[in-house]
Order: structure tokens, then C-alpha cells, then sequence
């Protein structure tokens, strides 16, 4: 096993926001604010990936083997059969398919307006 091969890839995020404030007219003010969340992303589709070990953005507690039977006899004495998950590395060449970019909501951008009216 090479050295750092353990760790998750570098990911990167930038959040913007942009506020604007209206001169006040008889104590109301409006205010005006834009949020760009993951505005890397929006500048380019590559950029602000959150890349995971996992299969699924959702269910993150997946492992790599699963039980899929045991041997006959007594519990106790019984051993485990496992097997490889097949969709954790790409079969034409073995190679694996870890820290995937997958479609979470945390790696596309999003875009808030928000408009304040104070009295």
C-alpha cells in the first residue's frame, strides 16, 4: 500500500454572498442578498466536487464486503462467507472506483435571493 493511500481527496468549496442595502425612507429599509453556495461549481462543473468512498450519497455506512451466507453447523462454529461488492471497482481492468464523484446536493451549486423589508 503506497503512502497517503488511505485518505479522502482534497475537496473544495467557496460559499459567496452578496448583500445591498436601500437608503431607508421613514424608518423602512429594504435590503437585498445573494447566496451562491458552492460557487466553484457554478465557475466550472469539475470544480467543488464532494467525492465519497461510498456507493450512495445517502446511506454513507457501506463496506466493501458483504456476509452473504455461513457454513452449516452450530453458530459458534459456523464461518462467515463473504463477498466482494463488484460495483466498487470497474471489472474490465480492475482498477478501483473509489472517492467517485457522486450526485449529492452538497456538490452542485445553489442559488438564494432573499429580499429583507424592515420596519
Amino acid at each position: 500500500m503506497g503512502r497517503n493511500s488511505c485518505r479522502s481527496p482534497f475537496q473544495n468549496r467557496l460559499d459567496l454572498s452578496i448583500r445591498q442595502a436601500m437608503p431607508s425612507i421613514r424608518g423602512q429599509s429594504l435590503s437585498l442578498q445573494l447566496d451562491v453556495f458552492n460557487f466553484l461549481n457554478l465557475l466550472d462543473s469539475h470544480w467543488g466536487q464532494i467525492k465519497l468512498p461510498t456507493l450512495s450519497p445517502v446511506f454513507n455506512n457501506q463496506s466493501a464486503l458483504t456476509q452473504t451466507g455461513r457454513n452449516p453447523g452450530p453458530l459458534s462454529q459456523s464461518i462467515p462467507t463473504f463477498t466482494f461488492d463488484t460495483r466498487l471497482y470497474d471489472a474490465a481492468s480492475l482498477n478501483p472506483k473509489a472517492f467517485a464523484a457522486r450526485s449529492t446536493l452538497s456538490s452542485s451549486y445553489q442559488v438564494q435571493l432573499t429580499l429583507r423589508y424592515s420596519f
